[in-house]
């Protein structure tokens, strides 16, 4: 869709520009004519919706629209995330920010809260507060090269590494080096003393409510799942050593083709500049379903139409 207000031949942006490259309607998220004339803002999770879908990434990252509800593992591993980086280990948040002791009402909660306590329990805390801290943002203005952007979930304070979580059902993806190498290169990108990259990935509990479980509350479920964890620790936290008190997969620098990571954004920029420049956003229809339901299914159905009831537009900032 053509942006009404946009003028190419302007040198003054329009009366709806904000400042780094925002627009103040509401229907807009990123100003389009600032990043013709300039370059787009990228980010690893940016360039993945465009390569499985030029429109998903028109409606994500230009739009600026997002599902007002989010899935049950994203919940997870939100919470977990939240709860390891931002206070268990960097203590960012205080320890009233979530009780793991409370009642537990939803089968998300339940099984977040089980694998929070296993951290808890199982990984050494201390050695990891002195070293590191949580949800570090890195910003990239290169000369020749898009802006991007991202934040790392712990970085070492003397710059030799940083460590990413992950939380699902099949952990063995996540410490992959050939699905997750990309991802790696972005974060070994943002700072050129990184040493070393850690993946800690968290399988995510996955007990079966059935026969004498089947009226099993949710509390009981969890303390059901979090005993499972810690009986099997190795299963849960791939990589884990008890007399350590670790986990995760580890990668060297030298693993990864960071300069190969450095043209790819500068092509992807281009196609996105290309994809304005002609006001054409592909859609990709083998991307519908695979490898899970696109979250911006129904508008494509719909041409174009979007629910305020299912839809909601991200804050500009």
């Amino acid at each position: 869709m053509t942006c009404e207000y946009k003028e190419n031949k302007k040198k003054k942006s329009c009366d709806f520009y904000i400042k780094s490259g925002f627009c103040s309607k509401k229907t807009i998220f990123r100003c389009v004519e600032y990043i013709e004339r300039n370059e787009p803002t990228l980010s690893h999770s940016g360039i993945i919706n465009f390569i499985r879908c030029p429109k998903m990434y028109y409606y994500a990252q230009i739009c600026g629209i997002q599902k007002k509800e989010t899935s049950d593992p994203i919940k997870i591993g939100s919470a977990v995330d939240s709860y390891i980086t931002e206070y268990l280990l960097t203590g960012a948040k205080n320890e009233d920010y979530l009780d793991i002791n409370s009642d537990i009402d939803y089968m998300w909660q339940a099984k977040a809260i089980a694998i929070m306590k296993a951290f808890r329990d199982l990984i050494g805390v201390d050695k990891y507060k002195e070293k590191y801290v949580g949800q570090y943002k890195f910003v990239l203005n290169n000369d020749g090269q898009p802006q991007i952007q991202g934040f790392l979930d712990l970085h070492a304070k003397n710059d030799s590494g940083f460590i990413e979580l992950k939380t699902g059902r099949d952990p063995a993806y996540y410490i992959n080096l050939f699905y997750i190498k990309y991802k790696l290169a972005t974060y070994f990108m943002s700072n050129d003393k990184y040493k070393t990259g850690t993946v800690w990935a968290i399988r995510v509990p996955d007990l079966k409510r059935t026969g004498k479980f089947k009226n099993e509350s949710y509390p009981d479920y969890s303390n059901r799942c979090h005993r499972d964890m810690l009986a099997r620790a190795k299963f849960y936290f791939p990589g884990y050593n008890p007399e350590k008190r670790n986990f995760g997969a580890k990668f060297g620098r030298a693993e990864i083709d960071v300069d190969e990571m450095v043209r790819y954004y500068r092509m992807i920029a281009d196609n996105i500049k290309g994809c304005i420049e002609r006001d054409l956003w592909i859609q990709n229809g083998t991307g519908c379903l695979h490898p899970f339901e696109c979250n911006y299914l129904s508008i494509c159905k719909n041409n174009g139409a979007i629910s305020e009831d299912v839809y909601g537009y991200r804050e500009k900032k």
